[in-house]
C-alpha cells in the first residue's frame, strides 16, 4: 500500500501531512513506513506528528529538500535527538512540539553546513519535559532568526543561544529552571517572560525593546531592579503587561516614559500606581502626565488593592475591572476638577465602591469621552440617572446587571450624539424610552420583551 503512493514521484505535491494515531509497539516498523512516505524535493511543508520511531529516516532534514519553508514534528515521543534540520536552506517556521524523548538539543541538529538555519525566521520548542540542554553552534547559526518562543519546557536549565542578531520577539513560558541570560540582540523589541520563568537573568535588557509582558513573575523586583540597572534602555518600552505578579505592591513607572500602554491583573497586592520624578538628585511624586505623556491605554484587571492617586493619568481608554478599593475621588476629581481631559472610552466593571459613586464621576467634564461602558453590579435598577451621562456619548455598553428593570429616558434624552447601546446579561429588563436618539440595539440573555419603544436605524 505504502509502495503504491508514491510520494517520491508526485513533483506537484506541496504539503504533506503525516499523521500516526495510537502505537503499534515496533519502533522499526514505524521508522519503514517513514522511510516509504519520503515525498518529492519539490514539497514546501511538512508535518509529522504522532511518529513513534526512535530515530528518523535520512531524508528528513537532507539537503536535497531545498523547497521546505514550514517544518512541523510533533508528538515523536519515543525520538531522543533530532535530524540534520539545520541543512534545510529554505526553512523559514519551524516548531517542535512533545519530544518526551529529548534530553539536550545537540550539534546533530544543525547539520554539516556552513551556515546552518541561513534563512530559518520562526522557531519554536513546546511541551518538552525532559529537555535540560540546548547547546548553541559555533557555525553562525540563525542569522536572519526574528521570533523565538520556548515554552512548557520545565527541566531546561541551558538554553538561548547567546547571538542571535536579528530575534525581535522572545517568549519564554513555563521555564521554571531556565537560569540562561537573554541574547544580546539589540533588535529584540518583543519580551514575554510567563509563568515563574523566573530565573532567566535580566541585567541585559536588548535596548531596542518596545513591548513587555510578565506572567507570574516572582518576585518581580527582581525584574524591575535588573530594568533600573539598565538605566535609559527601559525608556524605550511602549507596551508593558504585567499579570499574575502578587509580590507587586508599586510600580516605578518614572522609568518608563514613552509608555502608551500600561496593563496590570491578577495583582492583588498592588496598591498603588506611584510615579516619581527625578529632581536635584532626588526622587519627587509627579503625575503620569509628564512622566507618561504619551499614554493612551491604562487597564486595571483583578487589582483589588489599588488605589489610583489624584492626577494619576490622561490616557484615552482608561478600563478598570475587579479594583475594589477605587473612589470616586480616587479616579474623576482632584482640586483642579477633571484631570482625564484627553479621555474617550472608558470602561467600569465589578468596582463596587466606585459605582456606588456614580452620581461623583462629573462626566459631564470630560469633553473629548465618547464610549462609555460599565457593569457587574447588584444594587441598579434603574439607569442611567439623569445627568450622569455626558452629552458628547456616542457608544454606551452595559453589562451584567442583573437587578435592572428600565432604562430611564431622562438619562438618556439629551444624548444627542449616541449611535449604539449594548445590552448585555440583564435578565430583567422590562422597559426601554421611545423617542431616545439610539440607532441601534444589541441585546442578549434577556428574560422578557420591551414594552418601550425600539428605534432603529
Amino acid at each position: 500500500m505504502l509502495l503504491t503512493a508514491n510520494l517520491k514521484g508526485k513533483k506537484h505535491l506541496e504539503h504533506l501531512q503525516l499523521r500516526w494515531h495510537g502505537d503499534t509497539d515496533d519502533a522499526a516498523h514505524e521508522r519503514d513506513v517513514l522511510e516509504q512516505l519520503q515525498p518529492h524535493t519539490n514539497v514546501e511543508s511538512i508535518s509529522i506528528i504522532g511518529y513513534a520511531g526512535p530515530t528518523f529516516p535520512e531524508w528528513v532534514g537532507d539537503s536535497s529538500f531545498s523547497n521546505i519553508v514550514s517544518l512541523t514534528l510533533s508528538e515523536c515521543k519515543r525520538c531522543s535527538s533530532f535530524p540534520p534540520l539545520g541543512q534545510l536552506a529554505s526553512l523559514k517556521y519551524h516548531v517542535v512540539q512533545a519530544f518526551d524523548g529529548v534530553v539536550v538539543i545537540g550539534t546533530e541538529f544543525y547539520g554539516s553546513c556552513m551556515n546552518p538555519f541561513g534563512n530559518l525566521e520562526e522557531l519554536r520548542f513546546e511541551r518538552m519535559p525532559h529537555l535540560h540542554e540546548w547547546i548553541s553552534s559555533e557555525g553562525g547559526a540563525f542569522p536572519v532568526l526574528r521570533e523565538l518562543y520556548i515554552k512548557e519546557c520545565p527541566n531546561v536549565s541551558k538554553a538561548l543561544p547567546s547571538h542571535l542578531p536579528s530575534l525581535t520577539t522572545l517568549e519564554i513560558e513555563r521555564c521554571q529552571q531556565l537560569a540562561a541570560a537573554l541574547p544580546t540582540t539589540p533588535p529584540i523589541c518583543r519580551l514575554k517572560l510567563d509563568d515563574i520563568s523566573r530565573y532567566v537573568l535580566v541585567t541585559k535588557l536588548p535596548s531596542g525593546l518596545h513591548g513587555l509582558r510578565v506572567d507570574a513573575f516572582n518576585p518581580i523586583s527582581s525584574l524591575l531592579e535588573g530594568m533600573e540597572r539598565m538605566g535609559a534602555p527601559s525608556t524605550n518600552l511602549e507596551e508593558m503587561e504585567i499579570r499574575n505578579c502578587g509580590s507587586l505592591m508599586s510600580f516605578p513607572l518614572q522609568m518608563f516614559s514613552k509608555l502608551k500602554s500600561f496593563q496590570i491583573s491578577e495583582c492583588p497586592n498592588l496598591e498603588s500606581l506611584v510615579a516619581y520624578e527625578r529632581s536635584h538628585g532626588n526622587f519627587t511624586r509627579s503625575c503620569l502626565n509628564s512622566v507618561c505623556p504619551d499614554l493612551t491605554l491604562l487597564r486595571l484587571w483583578n487589582c483589588s488593592n489599588v488605589n489610583l492617586c489624584p492626577n494619576v493619568s490622561s490616557p484615552s481608554s482608561l478600563r478598570l475591572r475587579f479594583c475594589n478599593l477605587l473612589t470616586v475621588q480616587n479616579l474623576c476629581h482632584s482640586q483642579k476638577g477633571a484631570y482625564l481631559p484627553k479621555l474617550q472610552s472608558l470602561q467600569i466593571r465589578n468596582c463596587r465602591k466606585l459605582i456606588a459613586g456614580r452620581m461623583e464621576w462629573n462626566l459631564q467634564a470630560l469633553q473629548c469621552l465618547s464610549h462609555f461602558s460599565f457593569g457587574e453590579y447588584e444594587d441598579i435598577e434603574s439607569f442611567p440617572e439623569k445627568t450622569l451621562l455626558p452629552t458628547t456619548l456616542i457608544i454606551v455598553g452595559i453589562w451584567d446587571l442583573q437587578n435592572l428593570k428600565s432604562l430611564d429616558y431622562e438619562g438618556l434624552q439629551h444624548l444627542t450624539s449616541l449611535t449604539q447601546m449594548r445590552i448585555s446579561h440583564c435578565p430583567n429588563l422590562q422597559s426601554m424610552p421611545g423617542g431616545a436618539a439610539i440607532f441601534s440595539f444589541f441585546f442578549n440573555n434577556l428574560s422578557m420583551p420591551f414594552t418601550g419603544t425600539k428605534v432603529s436605524a
